[in-house]
């Protein structure tokens, strides 16, 4: 089973990219669209600094990559 919440920060960023894109298509070149795209690039910005990304493997402790060490 897929640990979903491992792709976290994957997630909020296809999703806030959708949406910003979307509001690019329908947007007209109107200011209220102009505004509203800003909007969904901050907040899709802010959504994946905030989101924490879950370990694929909570229960087994990683191996750092530069020294073997086992993480404590």
């Amino acid at each position: 089973m897929v640990n979903i919440a491992a792709y976290a920060k994957f997630i909020v960023a296809v999703v806030g990219a959708g949406v910003t894109s979307a509001l690019g298509f329908v947007s007209q070149g109107t200011p209220a669209f102009m505004w509203l795209t800003i909007a969904s690039s901050v907040l899709t910005a802010i959504g994946v600094y905030f989101v924490p990304n879950a370990s694929l493997s909570d229960s087994t402790p990683g191996r750092h990559e530069a020294t073997g060490d086992t993480a404590q």
